[in-house]
């Protein structure tokens, strides 16, 4: 199992996910991030096994992992043996956004 650097910005998506589900309904933000650490689980066992993202140019491969039950993917990239998660995504965001943190 690859160890995993959530990068700051990705960390903050995180967080004001789960709080905004949480205000939607009381332990909701708890499930949102029970999903969030099996898609990490999932992306450091099986790195590979994500959908590729193909609208990067860069020279490193971007992959993102769906968090079940949620409108969310990781964006994952690994550097150096470790899984880096680049994003914490909302599926209706604009694709892409997050590039600048890997450049």
């Amino acid at each position: 199992m690859l160890p995993f650097q959530l990068l700051r910005q990705a960390e903050r998506e995180l967080d004001l996910a789960r709080k905004w589900y949480d205000e939607q309904r009381h332990g909701l933000g708890l499930v949102f991030f029970d999903a969030y650490e099996d898609a990490v689980q999932h992306a450091q066992q099986f790195p590979d096994a994500g959908f590729v993202v193909s609208n990067t140019e860069l020279s490193r491969t971007v992959r993102r992992f769906p968090l079940r039950g949620f409108p969310f993917h990781l964006v994952t990239s690994v550097v150096d043996d470790t899984l880096v998660v680049i994003a914490v995504a909302h599926a209706k965001r604009k694709p892409g956004y997050w590039l600048e943190r890997i450049r």
